[in-house]
């Protein structure tokens, strides 16, 4: 188990769409979930590089983060977050 970090910023917070909501892991589809849309990374589960995925915290609730896509190319990182 590695060091945990914590970082501010900031990000548009909206529902997902029942497409994005689509590509939820079995289990996770009936979760409070929200999309963060951040100019800083947020991550997922990487067993390969041993990372934990991330957990946002928004209005005081703890989303774990279980999709995220690299949309660097327009300046920003999607993911989606299910309420812990």
């Amino acid at each position: 188990m590695g060091t945990t970090s914590t970082f501010k910023t900031l990000a548009s917070v909206q529902q997902p769409t029942p497409i994005q909501m689509e590509v939820l892991p079995e289990g996770e589809k009936d979760k409070d979930t929200k999309l963060f849309i951040s100019k800083k990374p947020i991550l997922t589960t990487n067993d390969e590089a041993g990372l934990i995925a991330d957990v946002v915290i928004y209005k005081s609730q703890r989303y774990k983060v279980v999709t995220s896509g690299d949309w660097d190319d327009y300046g920003h990182t999607m993911a989606m977050g299910v309420k812990d």
